[in-house]
């Protein structure tokens, strides 16, 4: 690999803590910042919308959910100034760390967001599902959708 696409990719990916480099591609880049995000992640190693996103509503995602977050480079930092326009914008985005985890507050709202949403997961088309089973064979996810409720 070449010196410039090694920088390259060390400026601009994301390190978990286990090491692990992930690196935005396709249309990923172009995700924006949202203290009130239409998407987060979840513990099961992918992304999911947690309320309805219309057609041409951009798609965005909280970026203080990536808490393992070590950028490098010329992207060294530990928060940005948000201008996200909602009404609970925090001006101030702060990633977390283990020293600086989230705020209990904003951490339940998360869980529950993403927990409300994974109750509903069956109950919605999911063209990726077949996708999303292959590549994360190993999280399994059971659902309960009698009941709605995600085990």
């Amino acid at each position: 690999m070449s010196k410039k696409l090694r920088n390259h990719i060390l400026k601009y990916s994301y390190e978990r803590s286990d090491g692990v480099l992930l690196f935005p591609c396709d249309d990923v880049i172009y995700i924006n910042h949202s203290c009130n995000s239409n998407t987060l992640g979840t513990p099961f190693g992918f992304d999911i919308a947690v309320r309805d996103i219309k057609s041409g509503e951009e798609i965005t995602y909280d970026y203080r959910m990536f808490f393992e977050n070590k950028w490098r480079g010329d992207n060294y930092y530990t928060e940005f100034t948000c201008r996200c326009g909602e009404p609970n914008c925090d001006r101030i985005i702060q990633f977390i760390t283990p020293r600086h985890p989230a705020p209990r507050k904003l951490a339940q709202e998360w869980r529950s967001k993403i927990t409300s949403s994974l109750r509903l997961i069956r109950l919605v088309d999911q063209p990726l599902w077949g996708d999303l089973l292959r590549v994360k064979n190993k999280y399994i996810l059971k659902l309960n959708t009698k009941k709605g409720k995600a085990i």
